[in-house]
């Protein structure tokens, strides 16, 4: 069964359907369509439950405003009461407000979304699109920066009189997500800095041609190993001067700076995305960061390598126009990732009992490895110094 054949099924049962939404959007825009969205009118739920049925199994989600799934298909189905026109005026923006019928294709345009979508402006279907939906100030971001598009004035003036308060972090997160990965992500921050509805990981940064480098960034970002990520950690760089400064070597002070600076990178991210994985490699990628910055010795990109790959590192040097890095990188990277020559047996061996000092003295040996510390001068140095932790 395909989706052909479940419209021609809503329809025999006296349903009058129609695809709406992004769907319809990006076939105007000669897109491939993803998300299929299937409004459908003059029908109940428990006839349209009962012609689901006859196809296969289905689920339905949502309380107030339901919306059924029948397995296999890849198609959201809903049902509306109203007119279309007035069915168009709880959507969020014109241009999602265009439908086409599932049966003979013709285009319905009640609030002249089309016209929006030709001249790429984004105008909210109706004057409680926002209090309907406090997310689709959000959406406003990265529909922007998708398809290239200027908000219209009174629409702006609406997303800033918005209480959003009330939304959840984690649904925020999905539309940054997409924002971030968008084709122009310069503009969605163009439009949050206009609106004053920045995010938290966002605040703070004071580069003054940030959406320049927005604009820089999009041409690396797809090579990474991760493009989201990359470009979170990039942000950071701005936000956080201090991590960046490019001293070798820091006081006390200033290193436990650092790290209140990098523990609070990984919470705030986690806050907005409820990711943990993704917040530590946000870190991860950071702290790589602050390494090549001050990378001047084969040490220091012996430790990046521990982190990431060197085509990783050499985007962010790209990124950030670290020319003289990119060489260094090229001159300086390992073949292959150090390991660790000395484990636990062999700390045994040389009178390192087990406990939690065991850790201490792996990590210790681990960074003079990388210094260049030969693996005799190694078990001299443990042997010398082991009483220190009894």
């Amino acid at each position: 069964m395909d989706k052909e054949q479940l419209v021609q099924k809503i329809s025999k049962v006296g349903g009058n359907p129609y695809w709406v939404g992004g769907c319809v959007r990006d076939t105007l825009l000669g897109r491939p369509a993803r998300d299929l969205d299937l409004i459908v009118f003059n029908l109940t739920a428990e006839r349209l439950e009962a012609a689901l049925s006859s196809l296969g199994s289905w689920k339905k989600y949502g309380k107030v405003q339901p919306v059924w799934a029948i397995s296999g298909i890849p198609v959201e189905i809903s049902i509306s009461g109203q007119s279309l026109m007035k069915d168009a005026k709880t959507r969020d923006f014109t241009l999602n407000a265009i439908y086409r019928h599932a049966i003979n294709n013709r285009l319905e345009d009640p609030l002249r979304g089309f016209e929006d979508l030709k001249k790429r402006v984004l105008r909210m279907a109706g004057p409680y699109s926002f209090q309907r939906d406090p997310l689709r100030v959000y959406r406003s971001f990265q529909l922007a920066s998708r398809f290239h598009l200027t908000i219209e004035k009174n629409t702006l003036l609406k997303m800033k009189e918005t209480d959003i308060g009330s939304i959840p972090m984690e649904r925020i997160y999905e539309e940054y997500k997409k924002w971030i990965l968008a084709p122009f992500p310069e503009l969605g921050y163009g439009f949050m800095k206009a609106t004053g509805l920045m995010i938290p990981i966002l605040e703070g940064i004071r580069a003054m041609d940030l959406e320049m480098q927005l604009k820089k960034w999009v041409r690396y970002r797809e090579q990474s190993d991760s493009p989201e990520l990359f470009m979170w950690s990039l942000l950071q760089f701005h936000r956080y001067p201090i991590l960046f400064d490019g001293k070798p070597f820091q006081s006390l002070a200033e290193t436990e700076k650092k790290k209140r600076c990098l523990r609070e990178i990984r919470h705030s991210f986690y806050a907005l995305s409820r990711h943990h994985q993704k917040s530590v490699s946000l870190e991860q990628r950071v702290k790589a960061l602050d390494l090549l910055t001050k990378a001047n010795r084969p040490a220091d990109f012996l430790r990046m390598a521990l982190l990431f790959s060197e085509e990783e590192m050499t985007l962010f040097a790209e990124a950030l126009e670290m020319g003289d890095k990119i060489r260094m990188i090229r001159c300086h990277w390992p073949q292959n990732p150090p390991k660790r020559k000395f484990n636990g047996k062999k700390l045994k061996k040389l009178g390192i009992p087990a406990g939690p000092q065991m850790g201490v003295w792996m990590e210790t040996i681990f960074q003079l490895q990388l210094e260049g510390v030969g693996e005799r001068d190694l078990e001299i140095f443990v042997q010398k110094n082991r009483h220190l932790f009894k």
